[in-house]
């Protein structure tokens, strides 16, 4: 987060989202679950995962006489953190990246080539080639729509597309 502030003296983060760092605030962060588990060896983060497996969205509850086994949890394939499904990292940074295309292939009425009020997967395949200057799959254009498809219909419409570019932060916030 461009945000964050970390001050090199006391080796602590004093910012977040620019803003300094209440205290009894509870904030949500993100990081590998395999690092609450052992991966680089961060003994930190370990005990930490370890002293609070309340906190811990990959911590199966079944496993609690386990604190290093991590699962996800026994209703699904999402983990659940108060109540919102916690998304891996990898979908993440697959979502972003999809919205960051999106906003720079342009605006709806320049991808709607026939004007029917949809884009379709062809649409965005030209577009995709047009910005690009190469070849693109019907797969990779099928997979950018899937990344915003909020209705699953298999192509865009003006609201959907506006969600997802609107959703991209015009500029990071300042780190004061």
């Amino acid at each position: 987060d461009d945000g964050t502030v970390w001050d090199e003296a006391t080796r602590e983060v004093t910012h977040i989202n620019g803003a300094p760092i209440e205290p009894d605030n509870k904030y949500r962060v993100a990081c590998l679950a395999l690092s609450l588990n052992g991966m680089n060896r961060n003994q930190p983060l370990i005990e930490w995962t370890n002293t609070h497996p309340d906190l811990d969205p990959a911590m199966n509850s079944q496993h609690s006489d386990n604190p290093d086994m991590f699962t996800r949890t026994p209703s699904g394939s999402k983990w659940k953190v108060d109540g919102a499904q916690a998304r891996h990292a990898k979908e993440i940074v697959v979502d972003c990246c999809a919205k960051i295309v999106w906003k720079q292939l342009g605006a709806f009425e320049d991808l709607d080539l026939n004007q029917d009020g949809v884009i379709s997967v062809e649409e965005v395949r030209l577009a995709m080639e047009r910005k690009m200057n190469r070849q693109v799959s019907e797969i990779d254009a099928r997979n950018l729509i899937n990344a915003i498809d909020v209705d699953h219909s298999g192509d865009i419409d003006k609201e959907e597309l506006l969600m997802a570019t609107q959703s991209l932060a015009s500029e990071p916030p300042s780190a004061t």
